[in-house]
């Protein structure tokens, strides 16, 4: 599985760097912009050269990877967000949670926001990766088919506060 896991990855980054890297700093969104319509400007990929970084988190990834001003932003099972360099995969910055973070982030006005399995939302300078808030919400719960998208049934339930 981990072996998959960076395989995946290494695919979905190079797909996503291959193709215009969002050059604006102020903002980013799965699916390229707030509306999600998946669209992209540009003029895609000529050829795949083979991975061209891989990083390994301690955990499943099940975000989306987030792109902008040249930075790959991903959570992970670890209970970590993480902030890489698009070029050569280096750690820039990393965010200890107290939970799982699956959700894919989002960037607005210089500033990440990204939900974690702890309870919060967290934002946070896009640069440094200082926090800047947290927001404790009143928990979530998880779809209810045992096993779905590969979670383990143990993860199934999070308690609200």
């Amino acid at each position: 599985m981990t072996k998959f896991k960076s395989i995946i990855i290494c695919i979905s980054v190079a797909l996503l760097m291959a193709c215009k890297s969002n050059i604006n700093k102020e903002s980013a969104f799965f699916h390229a912009d707030s509306s999600h319509s998946g669209f992209y400007n540009t003029l895609g990929i000529k050829q795949l050269h083979g991975v061209k970084w891989s990083f390994k988190t301690a955990g499943r990834v099940f975000s989306s990877p987030l792109i902008c001003d040249n930075t790959v932003f991903i959570g992970s099972d670890d209970s970590s967000f993480y902030a890489l360099n698009a070029k050569d995969g280096k750690l820039l910055w990393k965010l200890r949670t107290a939970g799982r973070v699956s959700s894919s982030a989002a960037i607005y006005n210089y500033k990440v926001y990204v939900i974690s399995f702890d309870g919060y939302i967290y934002c946070l300078d896009q640069d440094s990766g200082k926090e800047l808030w947290k927001f404790k919400t009143a928990g979530e719960s998880v779809f209810a088919a045992p096993g779905i998208h590969g979670i383990p049934e143990r993860d199934k339930p999070l308690d609200d506060p």
